[in-house]
Formats: C-alpha cells, structure tokens, sequence
C-alpha cells in the first residue's frame, strides 16, 4: 500500500489485484465492512476464506461461503474451486463472505443468506401497525420487505404483540377519512398476498399505515367462511360502525342478524334488520330467511343494519314507508345521505307523521317549521295539508324545506 495514510492511493503490485471484503452477519441481520487486501492474479477462489477470517477475526477453522457484489441488485455465489480468471474477478471487485450455516437454522433468520438481504435493502419500507379496535393509538412501526407474504406479517406483528399471527387480519388505511377501510385484506389462496399488494393501492414514501383485528379463529378459516360488511345504523339516521360478519355460506340473513346483534348493544325491541341501500335509497329490505350465499361486498350497494324502533312493534296495523334524503334545484331532483325505515300507522295524519319524523331524526322545532310535506304524483310535486290522512295509493311523497334557494328534504315512498 502507498506510504499516503488518505486512501483510496494504493500502488500497484505487479500480477496482483485489490479486493475488497465485506462481512454479512447472518445473526444480527446486518452488513459489516472489513477491508481491503492485494491478492495474486493466478490465485483461486477459496484463497479468500483465510483473508475473510483474519479481517472479521474469526478462528481459522469458521467454514464460509463467498459471494461477489457485482452491483447492489447482483449478488452471485462464488465457486471456491474456481480460479479468478475463470470467476471473471478483477482490480476492485466487492467479495461478500458470510458463515456456512445449515438450512435449518438459517429457515428461523430474517434473511436466510446474503443475498435476501440486499433484496430486503431495495424494497423495505416502514409500515405502522394501528389496533383495529382503537385506531386512534400510536401504534408501532415495522421495517419490512414490500415483498414479505401476508403470514410473515402476521407472524412478526404477532411477536410485537404476543397474539398468534395467523390469527391476525388486516385493513389498509384511508388518507382522506384518516381511519381503517370497512374491508378487511385478503390473505389469498395459500397466503400468497404480499405487503406490496397489501399497502400498493394508498403507497406513500414516507410512511404507511395498517391496522390489525384479533380474531377468534384462524385467518385461513376465516376467508373460507361468508364474509361481509355491515353498516350500523342509529336510530336518529346517522351511522355508528362497521361490523365484520363471517358465517357459513348456506347462513340465513337471520342468522346474520342474530350474529350483529352480539357485537352492538340493543336497547329497545332488542331486534335487527337490514337493508340493501342503493344510491341513497333502500333498495331490499331483507327477508331473515333468505340465504346470504348471494349477498356480496360491493362499491354501489351497501349492507346496514339497526335495530328495530319500537313504534314498529306495537301491533298497530300500518306499514314500513323508506325514507331518503333529497335535494331539487333547477328543476332536477336527487337522493342522497342515509336512507331510514319509518313505520307508519293506519289513518295517521301527515302532521303526525311529521312530528315523529322531527323526533327520530332530533331536528330544532324552529328549523323544522320550515318543512313542508307534497306528493309527488306524475313525477309532480302536490301540497298535502297538516291534517290529511295518509293515503296508501301515493307511492311517493316528499318532504322538503328551503335551504339557500334548494329544495332540500326526505323522499319517502313504500316499501313493498
């Protein structure tokens, strides 16, 4: 080496080249530096393993094995028996030594050998683990390989909370609500489902977020069940959670309320329904003896549920009539918001309909002085009176207010 203490000046030593050594610790999962040496041209390969023992100060027996680091994504095993020439080896060429451990142990490492490892430096990423039942916790982070399986990432979050991994499930996280999606990750047949997939949808460089449910049987077992998604709603006509729902496919819709109704706490008639709503309108009310083997999670329809109000169960002789905000301007008309189910008794006015309608949806007497109630017959709106009686031949009503020169109010219209 030249008499110069600032590298990188070596001087050339005739039919010999510098090498450079580095020293993967499979144990500690991290890579070490160890120098550099002048080996002959004509050496061969195994000539490496005494140079590797005496930088990383190993005993002169430590069996290795030998890579080149072509280029951080080209990581090749190294023939021992080979010469340097037949290696194609040369002046500056990176060797990459690490212990000769067994398969079996190496199976319980991070990385089995080296060369995951470097595949694990191109594509880790910090991902937070969040609660599912409390997503507004910290949370922990990961440093993981986008290209980890699902199991693996359950198995390692597992360990950080001592919960079976395969026992956990996942949800990706939504940046515009900042909470959970409603649908859980799909683990895939055998488990083939990789972070990648997982977080690829909502990637952000800086940081990504999944959230993770305990549940009661395994993850494996649960994606061979019916799963689907329920929107809890509250008396008043606003949403209160999402409720995962797992059975069997031949189940029956009443199965499935009696499995919501132990994961929500019922206070009245202690009894569920559910509905298909479409476009802010009901589109099914669910018959608890139908099979669920044809329900589905979709993006244009969803499943809620709530509980049965208690007008509804008097014995009073009437009928369900469906409820759905809606909004007119400019002569076009629109639904939107959450649609609700409203019993209406027999011979009951219009203006006692409407002061249950205030009660159940909790608006100010003052605000709800402005709502008008019409029919809309032939796709026209007709003025109805406070003291009419309902008449069961209108298929559909409106009831709506002026709000910044909009019509703004409920459609309602019978559930048949």
């Amino acid at each position: 080496m030249s008499k110069r203490d600032e590298p990188p000046y070596f001087d050339k030593v005739a039919d010999a080249d510098i090498f450079f050594f580095k020293y993967y610790d499979l144990d500690k999962n991290e890579m070490r530096y160890l120098g550099h040496e002048i080996v002959k041209q004509n050496a061969v390969c195994k000539d490496f393993i005494p140079i590797c023992r005496k930088l990383a100060k190993f005993p002169s027996d430590e069996p290795l094995v030998l890579y080149e680091e072509i280029r951080p994504t080209m990581i090749e095993p190294l023939d021992i028996e080979w010469s340097l020439k037949k290696a194609e080896l040369g002046c500056g060429d990176i060797i990459v030594c690490e212990k000769a451990y067994s398969e079996e142990k190496r199976k319980t490492l991070a990385n089995e050998r080296v060369t995951s490892w470097y595949d694990f430096v191109r594509n880790k990423v910090t991902i937070t683990f969040k609660d599912y039942a409390n997503p507004k916790e910290e949370g922990f982070p990961l440093v993981l390989s986008k290209k980890t399986f699902y199991d693996r990432v359950g198995s390692l979050v597992g360990q950080e909370i001592n919960f079976p991994g395969n026992r956990l499930r996942f949800y990706a996280h939504s940046r515009d609500q900042n909470c959970p999606r409603s649908k859980p990750l799909k683990r895939g047949e055998n488990g083939e489902t990789t972070l990648q997939t997982m977080i690829s949808s909502y990637y952000d460089k800086a940081t990504e977020i999944l959230y993770y449910e305990k549940l009661d049987i395994t993850v494996e077992d649960m994606e061979k069940l019916k799963q689907l998604t329920v929107l809890w709603q509250n008396y008043d006509g606003t949403f209160g959670r999402t409720i995962s729902v797992a059975l069997p496919a031949e189940s029956t819709a009443g199965d499935m309320m009696e499995e919501i109704s132990k994961k929500v706490e019922l206070k009245g008639t202690k009894e569920v329904r559910m509905f298909f709503e479409f476009r802010s309108k009901i589109d099914k009310v669910i018959d608890p003896s139908e099979c669920i083997r044809s329900y589905s999670d979709s993006d244009y329809q969803t499943l809620i549920a709530e509980e049965v109000p208690e007008d509804a169960r008097t014995g009073e002789p009437g009928r369900e009539m469906a409820m759905v905000h809606y909004e007119s301007s400019m002569g076009m008309a629109s639904t939107h918001g959450t649609p609700f189910l409203m019993f209406v008794r027999e011979g009951e006015t219009f203006g006692e309909l409407k002061k249950r309608v205030r009660e159940r949806l909790n608006i100010a007497e003052k605000l709800f002085k402005t709502w008008r109630f019409a029919v809309n017959v032939n796709h026209r709106l007709q003025k109805v009176d406070d003291g009419m009686l309902r008449c069961y031949f209108f298929i559909y009503l409106f009831i709506f207010f002026n709000l910044m020169g909009c019509k703004v109010g409920l459609l309602v219209y019978m559930c048949v």
